[in-house]
C-alpha cells in the first residue's frame, strides 16, 4: 500500500465500531484517489472497449470498480466484509458495493462520493437506499443525516467540525438576493460583470481551496458545485466550467463568463508552489 494509505490505516482505533471504521476510511481516503482520465475524458466507444477489457488498478487513478476495490481490499484489513454491486442498468454498469457493519449491511457508492468527500460536504451515498432496482430486494439498513453527522463529529473527520456546505449556507444568506449582494460589495445594481468578477474573486480567494481536492475531474465537479452555489439563475446562464484541451499533455480548467453586454472572460486555475490554487484571468 502507498504510504499515504497506510498512515490513514494506521490511524485507525481497531476498537471502534465497524459503522465507524467503514465511515472513517470512506472519508479519509477520498483525497487520495483521482478520477483516470484516459477513462472519463475518452469517447463512449473507447470507454466501452476499456470496460470490455476489464478495468485493473492504476495507482491513485480510479474507475468506479478500481474504487470499489480498493475499500473492499482495506475494509478487509479490519475483519470487515464487503461485496461490489452493480448499481445502474447502463451499458457500462455503474459498480458500488455494500458493507457488512454493526448491525447489517449498508450501500456505499465511494466514486459519486468521491469529490464530496474530498471537499468535505455531507456524504449523499453512504448508507441510502439505492435506487437501483436491482439491489432493492437486498436487506439493507440506512443511515439517518443525524447518525452521520454524530459519527462524524466523534471521528473528527472534518476542520472545525462543520461541513463545506455550512459554509455555503452562510455565503448564500449573505448573498440571498442580487441586491443585498451587490450593496455588500459596493457595486451598482445594474453592472452583473462586476458582481460576476467578484463572486469569482472570492471564490478564488476563500473557497477553491477548502477541502482536499487534488484532481483535475475532482476539481471540475468543484467548480460546478460553486457556480451552483455562488451565482444566480441569471448569473448562471452566462457562466461555465470547462476542461481545457487543447494540449492532451497539459489539461488546465477553465472559468467562462460570456456575458452578452461584454466581451468574454476566461479564468484559469493555476497552482503556486505551495500547492494553492488561484483563478487567474487569462483574457
Amino acid at each position: 500500500m502507498p504510504i499515504e494509505i497506510e498512515k490513514i490505516l494506521d490511524s485507525v482505533d481497531i476498537h471502534w465500531p465497524k459503522d465507524y471504521i467503514i465511515r472513517y476510511l470512506y472519508v479519509k481516503l477520498a483525497p487520495y484517489f483521482e478520477h483516470d482520465l484516459n477513462f472519463f475524458l475518452a469517447s463512449q466507444q473507447e470507454k466501452m472497449n476499456q470496460y470490455k477489457r476489464g478495468f485493473y488498478k492504476r495507482g491513485n487513478k480510479i474507475v468506479c470498480s478500481t474504487l470499489v476495490d480498493y475499500y473492499i481490499e482495506i475494509f478487509s484489513k479490519f475483519g470487515i466484509k464487503a461485496q461490489k454491486v452493480i448499481a445502474s442498468k447502463t451499458d457500462i454498469p455503474l459498480f458500488a458495493m455494500i458493507a457488512l457493519g454493526d448491525n447489517g449491511w449498508f450501500y456505499l457508492d465511494p466514486l459519486n462520493d468521491l469529490f464530496i468527500n474530498q471537499y468535505e460536504l455531507q456524504s449523499r451515498y453512504f448508507g441510502i437506499k439505492p435506487t437501483f432496482k436491482g439491489l432493492k430486494q437486498l436487506d439493507l439498513r440506512y443511515f439517518t443525516l443525524d447518525e452521520l453527522k454524530k459519527m462524524d463529529h466523534e471521528l473528527k473527520l472534518h476542520k472545525y467540525d462543520i461541513y463545506t456546505s455550512d459554509i455555503f449556507d452562510s455565503i448564500k444568506n449573505e448573498f440571498r438576493t442580487r441586491s443585498i449582494a451587490c450593496k455588500e460589495l459596493g457595486i451598482d445594481l445594474d453592472n452583473l460583470t462586476e458582481l460576476t468578477r467578484q463572486k469569482i474573486k472570492i471564490a478564488s480567494d476563500c473557497l477553491i481551496n477548502l477541502g482536499n481536492v487534488p484532481g483535475l475531474y475532482e476539481r471540475y465537479y468543484m467548480y460546478g458545485f460553486i457556480r451552483g452555489q455562488l451565482f444566480d439563475k441569471t448569473e448562471k446562464k452566462f457562466t461555465s466550467c470547462e476542461i481545457n484541451m487543447e494540449d492532451p499533455t497539459d489539461l488546465s480548467l477553465h472559468f467562462i463568463v460570456d456575458y452578452p453586454t461584454s466581451e468574454e472572460e476566461i479564468y484559469e486555475e493555476q497552482c503556486d508552489e505551495r500547492g494553492q490554487f488561484t483563478l487567474v484571468r487569462i483574457k
